[in-house]
């Protein structure tokens, strides 16, 4: 190694120290002082009620506690229904005549 070398090295070194202590020391105390401040407001904090919170005993309730949350209306459910009855009939469009199932979902994407 020669001494151009060295001085290089040590001058790559002193100024990576240089940039330490003047750039990334001072901005690492002022993120250590940076205080996160909590909600104090009722509005953001979540309340359960005593009814949330205990285990439901079958399937229904969880079915009715999750309809209720997700509010979840009739035209929904009717959408839902008319969408599964489309899926069945292509699938079975599709096992009988792979060809016209093709006509088939062009006809639906052009009614979409």
């Amino acid at each position: 190694m020669t001494l151009a070398a060295l001085f290089r090295w040590c001058g790559a070194a002193i100024v990576l120290i240089v940039f330490y202590y003047l750039v990334i020391k001072p901005f690492i105390k002022k993120a250590l002082e940076i205080k996160i401040e909590e909600p104090t407001d009722k509005k953001s904090q979540i309340v359960f009620s005593q009814e949330e919170l205990e285990p439901p005993n079958n399937n229904k309730e969880i079915y009715k506690k999750i309809e209720r949350s997700l509010e979840v209306s009739e035209a929904n459910r009717i959408k839902e229904i008319k969408y599964e009855v489309l899926r069945d009939k292509l699938r079975e469009i599709t096992a009988e005549k792979p060809t016209e199932s093709s006509v088939t979902i062009e006809k639906l994407l052009k009614d979409r």
